[in-house]
């Protein structure tokens, strides 16, 4: 599986649960794409399969709110909460979790009060990129855990 692309990956385990459990690190070796005005929620259902060895396994997250033809299409509603809980989770079991890029970070911070705590509370971050910055961005940035984050240009 180490070579496979993900939707090999993916076909490969749904033929068996050894295969379920031991593709999982190989689907989230690299970072996972999140659009949050068309949230599937089909990668938190997976996620919350298994959170534990998922959330474990999951190294990077590129999170935008919206495509880069920036449609005027909205987020839905409790998708900050969504995300809230999501990070909160991650910070107490995604030792592996050391990549986040978000793109206009200042749309996505704002969709709940507590979601840039929720965020600075990822104790492994090495690589922090935001796209559009701002207060929130630099409330973050302040409060952030992690000691070891470089922030790539």
């Amino acid at each position: 599986m180490s070579f496979a692309d993900r939707p090999t990956v993916s076909r490969m385990m749904r033929t068996c649960r050894v295969l379920s459990h031991g593709g999982v690190p190989y689907l989230l070796r690299d970072d996972v794409n999140l659009r949050l005005d068309s949230l599937e929620a089909s990668f938190f259902q997976f996620i919350l399969a298994d959170p534990l060895h998922r959330l474990s396994s999951l190294c990077g997250l590129f999170v935008s709110p919206h495509g880069f033809e920036r449609r005027s299409s909205e987020i839905p509603d409790g998708v900050g909460q969504i995300l809230k809980g999501f990070f909160n989770a991650l910070a107490a079991v995604g030792e592996n979790f050391t990549r986040l890029r978000l793109h206009d970070a200042e749309d996505i911070l704002k969709l709940h009060p507590d979601l840039p705590d929720a965020i600075a509370s990822l104790a492994n971050l090495e690589k922090l990129r935001f796209d559009y910055a701002g207060s929130l961005s630099c409330k973050l940035l302040r409060n952030l855990r992690s000691c070891k984050t470089r922030y790539p240009q």
